[in-house]
């Protein structure tokens, strides 16, 4: 039904067709071994925001993975275990359907709620099951719940909030002191991939967490536009701007292109100083 819904929304509502990134996968293997080996070890690190390619998160995924496995096993509670685990990842199978039926193999963040939720559930449920002394099973829940806490307090104020701040600070600043009245064109120098890692000491995660706002190629002429309309009040103005957008400084300086304003988004995010946490 989702992927009827979607293919009905392209072609009917937005009058384009499906790109290969949409379309259905044929072969199972491949979504077999995405469910597992990209999907679900992003659902077990909870609320940690790593590296997707991290061969230590990697690890452990694998080990939590197997251990909670051998704790239901160990408990004896379930009596056919085979139809046990064929109902347990058929039903991460089916929560994750929309993003295990096309052909795109990307386990974003922001697809992974459901996921996250139900390996949440099925890890604590096994946990609290398999520790039978009541005071530590309360205690080692209460612990777990001021950890992810804290941690979701870092994630917002360290992770998120404090470069965004920072990004955006910089580059009004920028533009309010050297935009003019007459200037048709500007040329935007996109921040590297590792730029907030770097600058900040945090880490990243798929294209969502961690990132510089100036990395994405989308974000420049709508942001430059919106800054520019905040400085001057006018909207017309704004829309009017011819923005180009670079990679980095060599391919700006290959281009030939002059005049105008120039945003040179990692230079001006590296001479600004950073807000504290």
């Amino acid at each position: 039904f989702y992927y009827l819904l979607f293919i009905g929304l392209e072609h009917f509502v937005f009058h384009s067709g499906i790109t290969s990134r949409a379309a259905l996968e044929t072969n199972p293997l491949h979504k077999a071994y995405f469910l597992l080996m990209k999907a679900l070890p992003q659902a077990f690190y909870f609320n940690l925001v790593i590296r997707e390619n991290s061969v230590f998160a990697r690890l452990y995924y694998i080990l939590a993975m197997c251990g909670c496995l051998w704790l239901n096993y160990r408990s004896g509670l379930v009596r056919n275990y085979w139809l046990y685990l064929l109902l347990l990842f058929g039903g991460f199978a089916l929560i994750y359907l929309p993003s295990v039926i096309i052909k795109e193999n990307f386990a974003s963040n922001r697809t992974l709620l459901a996921v996250d939720m139900a390996v949440f559930c099925w890890v604590v449920l096994t946990l609290m099951r398999s520790i039978k002394k009541e005071g530590l099973r309360d205690s080692l829940i209460t612990l777990a719940v001021v950890v992810l806490g804290m941690e979701a307090i870092y994630n917002f104020r360290s992770v998120f909030l404090r470069p965004a701040e920072h990004e955006y600070a910089a580059l009004k600043d920028h533009i309010d002191q050297n935009y003019r009245p007459g200037i048709g064109s500007i040329d935007y120098i996109r921040s590297p991939e590792g730029f907030v890692r770097d600058k900040y000491g945090v880490a990243s995660s798929w294209d969502e967490y961690g990132f510089s706002s100036s990395y994405f190629a989308w974000v420049p002429d709508a942001l430059t536009r919106q800054l520019v309309f905040e400085k001057t009040g006018d909207r017309s103005l704004a829309e009017g701007l011819n923005i180009r957008t670079w990679v980095d400084q060599g391919a700006y300086k290959n281009s030939g292109q002059k005049g105008g304003l120039l945003i040179d988004a990692p230079a001006i995010l590296t001479a600004g100083t950073a807000p504290s946490k």
